[in-house]
């Protein structure tokens, strides 16, 4: 277990790209670990996880994102578990970086998906400030209650069974399904442009 002077851990928050400072909060830090499960992870090219919130909802995080109310951060994602570094104050003054696994506690699959956190937002109170182009494509969602969500092409996203497509430097595309005034549905192509000018390669954050 590594150990951190207070002087170390605030320079850490003031200078890291990834620091609470000059970014915004992110949904899954806003709860504790031990109220959170991993309900799957891919390992394969792109890595990622699904993981349920005691709100009921799924949500999807990589290497790299926060979570926890520990200053936790995904470090690695294995076949049935990841790993997560948080920096716990020990209450004299320094700051100990504490390893912790989340395993993963149920095997659900598609065939009876839960509502995605996205989905409970309309398309156009949402916002774009993030993409990453590269061999694994995520993008950064702002939404209205202020904080940020990834997503990866087929997630789902918005009211209307909307469905990420397409991951590009300018802005995400999503296809809908629409009910006709007639009562028939139909496939509906919508673009979110991201903001000006989104860093390909890495997420940008506000």
């Amino acid at each position: 277990m590594k150990s951190y002077s207070l002087f170390l851990f605030l320079l850490t928050i003031a200078f890291c790209s990834n620091s609470v400072m000059g970014r915004s909060l992110e949904y899954l830090e806003t709860f504790n670990l031990k109220d959170m499960g991993v309900i799957r992870t891919e390992t394969e090219k792109c890595p990622w996880v699904a993981i349920k919130t005691p709100d009921g909802y799924t949500h999807y995080a990589k290497i790299g994102n926060f979570i926890g109310e520990n200053y936790g951060k995904i470090t690695d994602i294995y076949n049935n578990k990841i790993r997560i570094s948080e920096l716990i104050d020990d209450g004299k003054g320094d700051w100990k970086e504490r390893i912790v696994f989340l395993e993963v506690k149920t095997k659900e699959t598609l065939k009876k998906r839960e509502l995605e956190y996205l989905e409970t937002f309309d398309l156009k109170d949402l916002e774009i400030i993030g993409v990453e182009t590269g061999k694994c494509s995520w993008t950064a969602i702002k939404a209205p209650n202020k904080y940020v969500y990834y997503a990866r092409v087929g997630n789902f996203i918005g009211k209307n069974d909307g469905r990420i497509i397409n991951i590009l430097e300018d802005g995400i595309r999503i296809e809908e399904v629409i009910e006709t005034r007639q009562g028939e549905f139909e496939e509906k192509i919508t673009f979110i442009k991201a903001k000006e000018r989104p860093k390909v390669g890495n997420v940008t954050h506000e």
